[in-house]
């Protein structure tokens, strides 16, 4: 014979449905904005990877030529000066 302790803890278990989570709820939202930007920061490489050139090349502009990026102009500029003999001229 069960005691009554052994008896409603038996029948607890039975009726208590897992509990499962809602479609709202504040986890299940925040898993799905998580997956959304995981998603477009995979998006965004893979479109960058795609239209980047490959290794070596430089990117072209309208007329076909590659551009000079970063500070070369400026430098070249300054070397040009130094080696004229105009470094007072430079500031």
């Amino acid at each position: 014979m069960e005691t009554p302790i052994q008896t409603r803890a038996t029948a607890t278990a039975e009726t208590v449905a897992p509990r499962t989570p809602d479609r709202n709820s504040v986890h299940a939202r925040t898993e799905r904005i998580a997956k959304a930007i995981l998603f477009a920061l995979f998006l965004g490489v893979a479109a960058i990877t795609a239209t980047a050139p490959g290794i070596g090349e430089a990117a072209p502009v309208a007329d076909g030529e590659p551009r000079l990026g970063g500070d070369f102009p400026a430098f070249f500029a300054a070397g040009s000066i130094v080696l004229d003999g105009d470094i007072d001229q430079l500031y």
